[in-house]
């Protein structure tokens, strides 16, 4: 019992020893600075009153599609949906449709990319294999439009495929002690370089950005008070970049795009002026795209009468795949078509062939060969050299013929392609 009597008295000893030796007197606050309200300088981050307003090359008829975008959602990209939501309304706005490569799509990245004039990539973590970059190089070259989109905020694997293209993401962020909105990390930009990306630019705000190293020119300008944590020179830093490509754009900050910060400053007119990018152009389709390369409705034409089924078949295809069409008696040179023909009556394909390097005798000559025999033989050309364009099937038999048609219908024509427009198939 003394214990219990003891230890109230030892806990105030102890106390009052704590008191006399760590504490000095009674705290006293400082006192509050005198700072003039005028030399206060406060940063507005209210919202812009851009309003997104898509200008068209020529007026689209409600409710078309003028073209197909792809966002790639099949490298374990750190992103949400979500986030992308403001870029791809706009997107939807200049008459795109939009579609996702998912994580477990058993469908080849080459296959998919040959149905759409547009391509984003955003935070892949998982690195592209050697196959997929040069499906997407090819996918450039050919015109397709690239963006790549990149965070310092966030783990991401972009480089392998960014890289081939002229574009590096450095490991670094960008920061201003000087100036800034909410942190030193979100960065004021009002220095562009002249481009239709930055059209109507004057101040926006990255909100974590990093430094791009590109082919290109860089077009947001950093002041010499925001420096990079990679590099020690106060040189100017650019997070929106052209690659190697002018069909390639690469953006290192994914929060400007994200409601609300999409609304500050002019970031929403960047914004649109990336979906516009992304929607306008064409690409250079070849042989391997189809049916990609049709616009609109298609007229197809037979050869002689006893191939109209093969004609109807043709339709079915194209139908299949989106494309309206039509059996038509005589050609319209202002119109997309299709010609069905048998090499013993190919005359009215012939200048489409011989333009392109194809002719028709004794045996079939093309570019990269002659003397090739014409039995259980079919050949596809595509010309698109004029304002429209023409699709040509010629084969030996009519059973031939279908026999071309249907490996258009699978998409396994394009194991017989031998260059970008022309294909030699067997038939047997």
């Amino acid at each position: 019992m003394w214990k219990l009597a003891v230890l109230p008295a030892f806990l105030v000893a102890f106390l009052l020893v704590a008191l006399f030796t760590f504490y000095r007197g009674v705290y006293t606050a400082p006192p509050t600075p005198d700072i003039a309200f005028t030399e206060i300088t406060s940063v507005p981050t209210a919202a812009s009153e851009y309003s997104d307003e898509p200008v068209f090359s020529s007026n689209p008829v409600a409710g078309e599609i003028r073209g197909q975008l792809l966002i790639d959602d099949s490298h374990r990209n750190n992103f949400y949906r979500a986030e992308i939501g403001t870029l791809l309304s706009r997107v939807a706005a200049r008459g795109y449709v939009a579609s996702f490569r998912e994580q477990d799509s058993t469908v080849k990245l080459a296959t998919q990319l040959s149905q759409v004039d547009a391509l984003i990539v955003v935070l892949p973590t998982q690195p592209f294999n050697a196959e997929d970059i040069e499906t997407v190089v090819d996918f450039v070259e050919t015109g397709g439009k690239l963006l790549l989109v990149g965070d310092p905020g966030r783990f991401f694997n972009l480089n392998e495929l960014s890289e081939p293209l002229g574009i590096s993401f450095q490991p670094d962020y960008l920061y201003n002690q000087v100036e800034y909105d909410t942190n030193f990390r979100d960065i004021f930009v009002r220095d562009f370089q002249a481009d239709s990306i930055t059209t109507g630019l004057g101040e926006m705000v990255f909100y974590y950005a990093g430094s791009l190293k590109s082919a290109g020119p860089g077009l947001t300008l950093t002041d010499s008070n925001t420096r990079s944590t990679l590099f020690e020179t106060d040189s100017p830093r650019s997070s929106v970049a052209i690659g190697a490509h002018r069909n390639v754009l690469a953006v290192y900050d994914l929060t400007f795009m994200i409601p609300p910060y999409s609304g500050v400053k002019d970031n929403g007119r960047l914004v649109s002026n990336i979906a516009d990018f992304l929607t306008e152009g064409g690409r250079n389709y070849r042989l391997a795209d189809f049916p990609r390369f049709f616009q609109s409705d298609v007229d197809i034409l037979v050869g002689e009468p006893d191939l109209i089924s093969q004609g109807a078949r043709m339709k079915q295809v194209l139908g299949s795949k989106g494309i309206t069409s039509q059996l038509r008696g005589t050609e319209n040179v202002g119109r997309d078509t299709v010609f069905l023909s048998l090499f013993d009556n190919h005359a009215s394909v012939s200048r489409y062939l011989e333009a392109n390097g194809v002719r028709i005798g004794e045996t079939l000559a093309t570019p990269f060969a002659s003397g090739i025999s014409l039995e259980e033989r079919s050949v596809m050309l595509l010309d698109r050299s004029g304002e429209r364009d023409v699709l040509v099937i010629v084969a030996d038999t009519s059973d031939g013929l279908r026999s071309a048609i249907n490996l258009l219908n699978l998409g396994t024509f394009r194991n017989g392609l031998v260059d970008d427009i022309t294909g030699v198939f067997e038939t047997r």
